[in-house]
């Protein structure tokens, strides 16, 4: 994925179609990240585990 470098897993499109949610180890444990979906630096959104299985959006955009 272009806009998701290096380690990006599980991508998920924002509602508004603004940002990607993706999980990456690059903070050393699994956590999830969010960058514009037109590119940039990806952030962190929380440092804690986020498994496969716990990634989601709601369809308001206002939780993860």
């Amino acid at each position: 994925m272009a806009f998701v470098p290096e380690n990006g897993l599980y991508p998920l499109v924002t509602p508004d179609d603004r940002n990607v949610v993706f999980l990456s180890t690059r903070s050393g444990q699994q956590a999830p990240w969010i960058v514009s979906i037109e590119g940039g630096e990806p952030v962190p959104i929380i440092d804690a585990f986020a498994g496969v299985v716990g990634l989601d959006i709601s369809a308001d955009g206002q939780l993860l």
